[in-house]
């Protein structure tokens, strides 16, 4: 799972039109939406990857997580849908659509912050590399 095909080149990419995120001093894959993706998920992956890739924060072996983020964003989005679509619902129907909002989006929180989107995430990452070392490296006085 996660981003498909051949690692371009430059120049590969030049002549096929393939979209590119520049990632520093190498080019990433190509970022389409996985096929398996529902229409929400797509829409989340698109908008999610190229900045992962250009913060250094998305490997392709972490496209599999990054699908379920996207899965589990866009089924707690049908139940908040489902919840606002008939507000009078009561009883055990909206808790249920409450309790599954609840569990998609707790999943949500809990991988988007290993990927460092959220600002508290951004800063825990950040402090795991200092300037481009480690922090271990920085608290060892490598750097």
């Amino acid at each position: 799972m996660g981003v498909r095909g051949a690692k371009p080149s430059t120049s590969a990419a030049a002549t096929s039109g393939g979209a590119l995120v520049r990632t520093g001093e190498r080019d990433a894959l190509p970022y389409e939406a996985p096929e398996e993706l529902s229409a929400g998920a797509a829409r989340m992956w698109l908008g999610l990857l190229p900045d992962l890739i250009a913060s250094g924060t998305f490997r392709e072996s972490d496209g599999f997580l990054l699908v379920e983020l996207c899965e589990m964003w866009s089924e707690a989005q049908e139940f908040r849908r489902a919840l606002r679509a008939e507000p009078d619902k009561g009883g055990a129907e909206a808790k249920r659509l409450r309790a599954g909002y609840l569990q998609s989006m707790k999943l949500v929180m809990s991988i988007a912050s290993e990927f460092g989107i959220s600002p508290v995430a951004r800063l825990r990452l950040g402090l795991m590399q200092v300037q481009g070392a480690t922090l271990l490296g920085v608290l060892d006085g490598e750097a």
